[in-house]
């Protein structure tokens, strides 16, 4: 499994329209991933919070903005 975006479970969009019925798979699949995991604590939420942050700076530092 990947970590994208902090979704912690696999997420990709098709690159075609999908049926409502292909959306409904993907949400329940979606859904049946995420309940095999724990929850977050309060404390793993800050410091993801502080990584993404500190990620978005050091890119505008990177690119020359302040």
């Amino acid at each position: 499994m990947e970590i994208v975006n902090s979704i912690l479970f696999s997420a990709k969009l098709p690159e075609s329209m999908v049926t409502r019925e292909q959306a409904k798979a993907a949400v329940e699949q979606m859904r049946s991933q995420a309940a095999d995991m724990r929850e977050m604590s309060l404390g793993e939420i800050n410091a993801e919070i502080s990584a993404a942050r500190s990620e978005r700076k050091a890119k505008k530092k990177r690119a020359g903005e302040k």
